[in-house]
């Protein structure tokens, strides 16, 4: 029997525009000036000293830093959220399952958070050189450590060994690209966090593919079956699940998936903005907000373009340009209304089809979210390049 295609949720495109919208004039209204939590400066050079309070800040602030917005409590909530998200869906009560419903998420979460305190805490001397003002530890948790974990699956010795591998290369072969190919020739700042991905991530997993503890186990907890919930027939698909499809994209970078995660995320950062205007946004808080309408509108025009690839697949990768394509065109080229519209629209057209189709052509022992990083790689380094040359952009 030949399923009928769903009607594209025009209805939740409306709203999540106007809610793209309504945060980007809300960057332009004054901040309270509040100093509750540090500015993001204060947070750098008290990590740079070596101040554990500061340290730890940083360490859970690197769970919003691929969507360009490292607040300590953004990364707090989110892991909040996906924590309520993984028991909520047992009961079906959300639309997408944790770590996709791999029933991987506590040794997800673990590898993180290990991987995390090696980037942060072996590589402090990072903190204090004079020709970066960010460090960038938050590299394997969102690329190679929870990869090895969904592929090769959750015993704690391949939990031990995905946090190692990511924790040891992430961090310092980002900062090497950036020294050393991202100042010098001028490219843009997300060509050194994403190389390091590809590279380090393709390196990582035919290692561990000779690894004989990282073989699979007839007991391996990668092998177990979601709850008879989670198998369940998913949502119909309408505009209740377009926006939560939307506010899941923003915890895609980490492997969560979910709209719980994701929403607990921002509104972490929209809370940050009033407790210190200068802590979000890499110091700046009305900079953070027109991110987060950028990436909002982003995710919006990718999901409504591509609704019918959901539909075919179950998935697709909408996230892509929230986590580049959308800031990325901020950052380059100012918080311009017509920047932030042309940089999602941009990102949510082109970059999703690359990464699926990059990702289609990985080997199975290869966890697709190369595709999706080679994508912001090539995407990003053709339409900056196209974009520099274009007046009201780069001339």
């Amino acid at each position: 029997m030949t399923k009928t295609r769903p009607a594209r949720p025009v209805v939740g495109f409306a709203i999540m525009i106007a809610l793209s919208l309504l945060i980007y004039g809300w960057s332009f209204t004054e901040k309270p000036n509040n100093t509750i939590i540090s500015s993001y400066d204060e947070m750098l050079a008290d990590a740079a000293d070596g101040n554990i309070g500061a340290k730890i800040a940083w360490l859970f602030g690197d769970w919003g830093d691929p969507a360009y917005q490292k607040t300590a409590l953004g990364g707090i909530l989110m892991i909040l959220g996906a924590i309520i998200a993984y028991y909520v869906d047992k009961k079906k009560k959300t639309t997408f399952g944790i770590c996709y419903g791999s029933g991987l998420f506590w040794k997800v979460l673990a590898a993180q958070i290990l991987a995390a305190l090696i980037s942060n805490f072996l590589y402090q001397n990072l903190f204090r050189t004079q020709d970066i003002a960010f460090v960038p530890t938050f590299i394997p948790i969102v690329s190679i450590t929870p990869g090895l974990i969904l592929v090769f699956g959750g015993e704690w010795r391949k939990v031990i060994t995905a946090a190692v591998f990511g924790g040891l290369i992430g961090c310092p072969f980002a900062y090497f690209i950036f020294k050393n190919f991202v100042q010098p020739w001028g490219l843009i700042g997300a060509v050194a966090w994403v190389t390091p991905m590809i590279v380090g991530g393709l390196i990582s997993f035919e290692t561990c593919k000779y690894l004989p503890w990282m073989a699979k186990q007839a007991s391996d907890p990668q092998d177990e079956k979601p709850s008879a919930a989670a198998a369940a027939e998913p949502p119909k698909m309408n505009n209740g699940w377009f926006v939560k499809r939307v506010f899941a994209d923003f915890s895609e970078a980490n492997f969560y998936g979910n709209e719980i995660a994701g929403l607990f995320f921002i509104l972490g950062g929209v809370i940050s903005v009033y407790l210190n205007p200068l802590n979000p946004g890499y110091g700046d808080g009305n900079s953070y907000l027109v991110f987060l309408s950028s990436q909002i509108l982003a995710s919006s025009i990718g999901v409504f373009i591509y609704w019918h690839r959901y539909f075919e697949l179950g998935w697709y990768p909408t996230f892509v340009p929230v986590v580049t394509m959308g800031p990325t065109f901020v950052i380059m080229y100012g918080t311009g209304i017509h920047v932030v519209l042309t940089g999602a629209l941009i990102g949510g057209l082109f970059m999703p089809p690359v990464a699926n189709w990059i990702a289609r052509g990985l080997p199975s022992h290869h966890h697709p979210y190369i595709g999706a990083v080679a994508s912001m790689f090539i995407c990003c380094i053709v339409m900056i390049s196209i974009f520099n040359q274009v007046p009201g952009f780069g001339v």
